[in-house]
């Protein structure tokens, strides 16, 4: 199976086999950490749907936005890492300061992880994979409300609003 949700561990699907007769079933179900992520209040769902009369200032709220930092982000090494980095700046310039970082921190990633890999040659990294996910790992610390920049400005500066201590 595949998917963000359960690359993020947030739901597990097993095969159910009843009898030998009957084709296998998949049952899709919450996993633990999807139902502590699930119970917690999220002030945008609210104000969608009515019961929150102020737009929320973020998509996440508190909670959900320290169970990313504390639970999922870790289970991902080199993004995690990468958001470590990012985060001892206290502003970034410009998107290309990010995609380079990217280019580099990923380059050695894979050196210190994959030496023994052939496929891989420092370099090799194309530049529209690099802007694609140095885009959404930024977007995605914006989105938790990390990182802010001007609306009207598409390549910075970007100003961190929280530090990583207080995320985890």
């Amino acid at each position: 199976m595949g998917g963000a949700c359960f690359e993020m561990g947030l739901i597990k699907a097993k095969t159910i086999v009843t009898n030998e007769k009957d084709p296998a079933r998949l049952r899709i179900t919450l996993s633990d950490n999807g139902k502590e992520f699930v119970s917690y209040k999220n002030d945008l769902i609210g104000f969608i749907y009515g019961n929150n009369q102020d737009i929320p200032e973020s998509i996440f709220s508190q909670q959900e936005t320290e169970f990313y930092f504390r639970k999922i982000l870790p289970e991902f090494k080199f993004e995690n890492d990468f958001v470590e980095y990012l985060m001892e700046h206290k502003q970034i310039m410009h998107t290309r300061e990010i995609k380079n970082w990217f280019k580099e921190k990923f380059d050695n990633f894979c050196k210190s992880n994959f030496p023994e890999e052939e496929y891989y040659n420092e370099g090799t990294l194309q530049e529209h994979i690099v802007r694609i996910y140095s885009n959404t790992i930024m977007g995605r610390l914006m989105e938790f409300g990390v990182f802010t920049k001007d609306p009207k400005s598409r390549s910075g500066p970007y100003i961190r609003r929280k530090n990583l201590s207080d995320l985890r």
